[in-house]
Formats: C-alpha cells, structure tokens, sequence
C-alpha cells in the first residue's frame, strides 16, 4: 500500500483542527443570501427619464427653466413684479397672497414636467419657444393693466375691502400671475429641448 493510500485511510488528527474543503476557502461555493431583485421595466424608465431630466438642467436654458419654478416665492419675497395683501398696501385683498403664490409654483412645477415629459414631441418645436416668450409678456402687461386700475380706481370710486368686486379683479389677476411664470417655464424648457437638439 502506498503512502497517499495510508493518509487516506487514516482519520485526521483531532490536534489539527477542523478540515476546511478547499472549495468554500477558494470562493467556489454558492453566495450566501437571496439574490438581488432584477430593476422592474417600470423602475428603469423611471431612472431613465430622471438621469434624462438631471442633464437637461445641467444646460443654461435647462437651469433657468428650473429657477423659474422658484421665480414666484422669490417675487413674493423681493416684489418684482407687483403682488401684496391688503395689510402691505397690496392689491390683493380678499385673496391671500400666499395662495397666489402657491398657485403660482405649481403651475410652474407642472408646466416643466409636463413640458419636459414630451421632449420627443416638442423637439422640432423648440424653434418656437418665442411664441410662450410673447404670450407671457402680454399676459404680464394684462396683470399690469388690472393691478393697476385696482390700486388706482377703487380708491377713487371708495369700494370698500371686502366688497365683491375686489374679487371680481383678483381672479382674473390670479390668473394671469400664474399664466405668466408659467409660460416663462415653458419657454425656457423648449429652449432647453432646442440646446440638447443642437448638441453633437
């Protein structure tokens, strides 16, 4: 009998310590734990359409279509463009200002999502971003126009606080607040869609 035959007989010596099989020692074996869930098809276009939006602010115009869903907290903060409540000499005075500026940001936040969410449609459309850009800066001029004669009028003719017709103008004077950061969004996002359009 050969000597490997005579280690293979014998029992290993209990002084030695435990046997470890090579294979566990090599890695071989298989992972321990549950193997990790593959990304559903809805999560991937999820990630995809967020790395998409990542890079478009990462543009000029990408970034101030992102700013511009902050243009109105900060016009209320810093008055632009006119807009106060009744207790700051504004012409709001049955509407809070708060609530116009709520308005405001959403509308700006759904404009940019909603905008950006049909790149692939509006891609070719980017050459008409000046059509948003004059739009909003004749429904800024109609803001103007009522904030004005809000301001002015009613004094002159005494209506008082908390008479109907202040809200027979704040409405429409809403409106067009919202309607004019909006379109700016939107203006700046088709630019944004032509600058990524002219990327090489």
């Amino acid at each position: 009998m050969g000597k490997s035959e005579q280690e293979t007989d014998h029992p290993p010596d209990p002084g030695q310590g435990p046997v470890r099989d090579p294979k566990a020692a090599r890695g071989g074996g298989p992972p321990s734990g549950p193997a990790p869930e593959p990304i559903s098809a809805r999560g991937r276009a999820f990630l995809d359409e967020l790395t998409a939006f990542v890079g478009f602010l990462q543009g000029l115009w990408g970034a101030l279509a992102g700013a511009a869903v902050f243009f109105p907290l900060a016009n209320a903060s810093f008055t632009v463009i006119p807009m106060a409540p009744l207790d700051r000499e504004g012409a709001f005075h049955i509407l809070p200002a708060g609530l116009v500026t709520a308005i405001a940001t959403l509308l700006t936040l759904f404009v940019l999502f909603s905008a950006f969410s049909r790149r692939r449609v509006l891609a070719d459309a980017g050459r008409k971003a000046w059509i948003p850009l004059i739009a909003g800066v004749l429904v800024l001029i109609g803001y103007l126009i009522l904030h004005t004669v809000k301001m002015n009028l009613f004094d002159i003719w005494g209506v008082e606080s908390g008479h109907p017709a202040h809200l027979a103008f704040e409405l429409p004077m809403m409106v067009l607040y919202a309607a004019f950061f909006a379109l700016t969004a939107r203006a700046f996002v088709l630019l944004g869609l032509l600058e990524i359009h002219r990327r090489p």
